[in-house]
């Protein structure tokens, strides 16, 4: 579901829990033809090893000093993986690393996947130098950065050691003054509508997130306990670290709206049972973006994508009486009123009752209106 378009045939994808089962299966399908130059395929591959890999690989997402991968989609289907390793922070120098499966190669994929991902890098990430290393005899890996202009800087003599033996290494490299490719912003998300999408969290975030914030603090304390608690931008990056961290263990979802890139509110799956298929979501918008339709919008989209996903039956949407707005969002949203939860909740000192709405995977999708141009 957190994907970065690459064309209309790849998209870069950020891996959950619930993605096990399809990694396993591609190195299992590919053990041999992976093993030839990467030995912990060669291995046998568990699908615990698939999820172990996933949980921690979005945990180091949320980081600015750890490596982190993505899934490589053609057509939707899992074909590689693609990321970066061995970063260094201080000096903004990371390598990069990448496998595909035997049927996905000889048509370009990993060298558009490739030229993305350092654009990435470049923009999103600040990197100052990239690196690709591998060993001579890799020729499919070593037309990856020769096709996208990397120098080769010279031969590693016996840097790696494979089945007992020590083996060379190629090192490639780019660096950000030569870099001619796009620079796009890496935003792994989901699209809502032209121009609108719901992203995870990620670092560099911090200080957007924060100006956000400290406009709409009053107001979002009516009804949020978190923007309380953010008032730096440690705490921002807290916040972030936080929310790589819940997907990661696919206890929920916490995701930021955006408009052409800039945020505009935020949207989360919490109380998140996935032996029962049920969370529950809440969301905020800045005053700016209210009153267009915004949060139905993307409200919709990501129920929709729960369902589709098959990781939900049943989503729910909590509220007080008096909160109209929310009211509203929730019934635009396909959501029906399922009861009031007396004294449910606590609101400075006095306990406040809360309307439940719940929706189905089975129940139909709603009519929503044109989401409305911005004044």
């Amino acid at each position: 579901m957190l994907q970065h378009p690459i064309d209309d045939t790849l998209t870069l994808h950020l891996l959950e829990p619930g993605h096990a089962p399809e990694l396993h299966a591609v190195v299992t399908a590919n053990a041999g033809h992976l093993g030839q130059f990467l030995p912990w395929a060669a291995r046998p591959y568990t699908q615990d090893d698939a999820k172990g890999f996933i949980e921690g690989n979005l945990q180091r997402f949320g980081r600015k000093d750890a490596g982190f991968g993505f899934g490589v989609r053609e057509h939707g289907r899992l074909v590689g993986m693609l990321g970066i390793h061995d970063v260094q922070p201080v000096s903004r120098v990371c390598e990069i690393g990448y496998w595909l499966a035997a049927d996905a190669t000889g048509r370009g994929i990993m060298t558009r996947a490739t030229e993305a991902l350092v654009g990435l890098l470049f923009s999103t990430y600040r990197m100052q130098r990239v690196i690709i290393r591998m060993e001579p005899e890799n020729h499919a890996s070593r037309g990856v950065p020769e096709r996208l202009g990397f120098t080769l800087e010279g031969t590693l003599r016996q840097a790696v050691d494979r089945a007992g033996q020590r083996r060379d290494h190629l090192q490639y490299a780019m660096l950000a003054s030569e870099w001619r490719g796009p620079r796009n912003p890496a935003r792994f998300g989901l699209d809502v509508t032209p121009g609108v999408r719901l992203t995870l969290p990620q670092p560099g975030d911090e200080t957007a997130l924060l100006a956000v914030v400290e406009g709409e603090r009053e107001r979002l304390q009516r009804t949020h306990a978190w923007p309380k608690r953010m008032r730096t931008e440690r705490d921002a990056a807290e916040w972030v670290g936080h929310a790589t961290t819940v997907a990661s263990r696919g206890r929920g979802l916490t995701l930021l709206i955006r408009q052409h890139d800039r945020i505009s509110g935020g949207l989360s799956v919490t109380s998140a049972d996935p032996a029962h298929g049920v969370g529950d979501l809440t969301g905020w918008l800045a005053e700016a973006a209210t009153g267009r339709g915004l949060m139905t919008h993307a409200t919709h989209r990501l129920a929709g994508r729960l369902f589709d996903d098959g990781r939900y039956a049943r989503l729910t949407m909590q509220m007080e009486p008096d909160n109209t707005p929310a009211v509203r969002l929730a019934e635009r949203a396909g959501f029906q009123f399922e009861g009031t939860q007396r004294q449910a909740t606590d609101r400075g000192g006095k306990r406040r009752d809360l309307h439940l709405y719940g929706r189905l995977a089975t129940d139909p999708n709603p009519k929503l209106a044109p989401l409305k141009e911005t004044p």
